[in-house]
């Protein structure tokens, strides 16, 4: 006959059948089997996720990166027959289904940032930028050239080493800008300041087409420092690459050189992200 163990608590009876205990072990140990299996189903799926993620990414830019070499090729040969390609106006294209936007221009109509250079650029940015008075463009003015001068006096707007290594960011260079992407780390340049938004200047030039099919060159109420600076001179061709990646952010490629059937020489090359909104869906 089988038994079972009674426990005896006044006024009540209770019976534990045989077995209860490990019963309930092997119960705790499949939950526990489970959850741990259901965790490591969620971290490979989250892995999977995030490599799926970095591929796509990769061949977002690879295709982006192929897109703007293509560019640059069409218009090294292109370039120069102004029946095909308008210096000063912008074109869409699509690339390998890629969209792109290009700016075929001059280098000469763009100020370089040196003393002679001095009241050219101080007009230019009051005119030009998004600044809220002129000694904003004098405290610009000023510390884009001590920036770049052999010495270490301040001018009296600007800023030299202290101002910069008391903020943790690294000294002017004391020499010319070698580079226009070296502008974003003088004093008072974010990146509002330093690329604007070229792609809602594009769109709305393209808006505003004649029925020609010519884009109308549309003086912009405002520019941005990488649209008004070069740090190469004037005679070299400048190519501005506009790369969509989704409805708020592309990413923009200003390449500075020469350009020949041969393709570019590059002098200079600046490239960032921008987020901008669109004119138009």
């Amino acid at each position: 006959m089988e038994k079972t163990s009674m426990h005896t608590v006044p006024g009540v009876c209770l019976k534990r059948q045989p077995g209860w205990g490990e019963s309930g072990a092997v119960l705790v140990f499949v939950l526990w089997a489970l959850a741990l299996l259901s965790f490591l189903g969620l971290q490979t799926a989250v892995a999977s996720r995030l490599r799926a993620s970095e591929a796509l990414s990769a061949w977002e830019q690879l295709q982006r990166g192929e897109a703007l070499r293509s560019v640059m090729r069409y218009v090294a040969v292109t370039g120069k027959n102004h029946h095909i390609m308008r210096p000063g106006l912008w074109y869409r294209w699509i690339v390998g289904g890629q969209e792109v936007w290009v700016l075929y221009e001059k280098e000469s109509s763009k100020i370089r940032p040196t003393d002679a250079n001095d009241a050219e650029m101080r007009r230019a940015f009051v005119e030009f930028l998004p600044l809220a008075d002129v000694r904003e463009a004098d405290e610009l003015t000023d510390a884009l050239l001590d920036w770049q001068d052999a010495d270490d006096m301040v001018r009296l707007q600007g800023a030299e080493a202290p101002w910069y290594l008391q903020r943790g960011l690294k000294p002017p260079t004391n020499r010319p800008f070698s580079s226009l992407c070296e502008i974003q780390k003088v004093r008072g340049v974010g990146p509002e300041l330093f690329w604007g938004d070229f792609l809602e200047k594009a769109e709305r030039a393209w808006e505003q087409r004649d029925v020609q099919g010519q884009r109308e060159m549309l003086e912009p109420e405002r520019r941005s420092l990488v649209e008004l600076l070069t740090v190469t001179g004037s005679k070299a061709d400048r190519l501005t690459v506009l790369l969509p990646l989704n409805a708020t952010t592309y990413e923009v490629a200003v390449i500075v050189g020469k350009a020949d059937r041969d393709g570019w020489s590059v002098a200079d090359r600046c490239q960032g992200f921008v987020r901008s909104t669109p004119v138009f869906p």
